[in-house]
């Protein structure tokens, strides 16, 4: 277990953030198309970090041990209630509505990497190979499409990819898991 200076942590966030957005970390001067801070994979790759940070921020410095509870276990039921459809999203765009009510609270959020991971196991989701970059991705299953799960075009600093997207139906059923996952 290790404890991590939170003056630190809120730089790293911070940094993490502008490359996402294409920008340089330390001054956040555009930085050129073709480098390589901007190719998509890299930029997946940093939000994956971007969210560890900031739940290491959140536990107040504290990096959790592999054999702490999970994060099913620790999730305020309640916002579950507090949930309502607005528009089709991805899966990180669901989960942060879903936390918008506790913004202000220090509590164990579920990321997207989990929630795929179980919408995976459960069937709605599997892992394909993307022929164009050779890449694996995560595609809805034909149980998925059934639940609302479809992909979408989308462009991101000139490189267009697959978004998953989720509907009305698909983003119940991920309340519906939670809740599952929860009270287990």
């Amino acid at each position: 277990m290790k404890d991590f200076d939170i003056t630190q942590l809120k730089k790293a966030i911070v940094y993490t953030e502008r490359m996402i957005n294409g920008h340089h970390p330390v001054h956040n001067s555009l930085l050129n198309l073709d480098d390589t801070l901007r190719d998509k994979n890299v930029i997946r790759y940093l939000g994956f970090v971007k969210e560890i940070l900031e739940q290491v921020h959140e536990n107040r410095g504290h990096l959790p041990s592999q054999k702490e509870v999970s994060a099913f276990s620790l999730f305020p039921v309640q916002l579950l209630d507090l949930y309502t459809y607005i528009e089709d999203k991805s899966i990180a765009h669901v989960l942060k509505q879903l936390y918008e009510p506790a913004t202000n609270q220090n509590l164990k959020k579920i990321s997207a990497p989990k929630m795929t991971s179980l919408l995976k196991d459960e069937g709605y989701l599997k892992d394909e190979i993307n022929p164009q970059t050779g890449e694996t991705i995560k595609v809805p299953t034909d149980k998925g499409k059934a639940a609302g799960i479809y992909q979408r075009k989308r462009d991101y600093n000139g490189q267009v990819y697959l978004a998953t997207i989720y509907n009305e139906s698909a983003q119940k059923l991920i309340l519906q898991l939670i809740k599952e996952q929860v009270t287990k």
